[in-house]
């Protein structure tokens, strides 16, 4: 198992892409489901699809920022997904914390 030191940058990009994608799940939730909507028993509202456009953007952005931050072209290529989840439970781990 290879051993990892992320920056504090990366450790908090990541904790920024999990709120981001903690918030999407939370608004999708909210939507009626999609049968529903296609039966015309239901719809999702101009608020709604605004509300979920602007998270998935925020997610979008924050995934950007962790994925291409110059630590993880210092890694070996085998090394990326092990260190990915070693960030990620670093992240969770804060966000427990808080």
């Amino acid at each position: 198992m290879a051993e990892f030191d992320p920056p504090e940058s990366v450790v908090l990009a990541m904790v920024t892409f999990l709120a981001a994608s903690e918030r999407v799940t939370e608004i999708a939730a909210g939507h009626p489901p999609p049968t529903k909507v296609a039966a015309g028993e239901a719809r999702v509202t101009d608020e709604q699809r605004h509300d979920l456009a602007t998270a998935r953007a925020d997610e979008q952005r924050a995934a950007r920022e962790l994925r291409y931050h110059e630590w993880w072209a210092s890694l070996e290529p085998e090394h990326r997904v092990e260190a990915d989840m070693y960030v990620r439970r670093l992240a969770q781990d804060r966000m427990r914390q808080s």
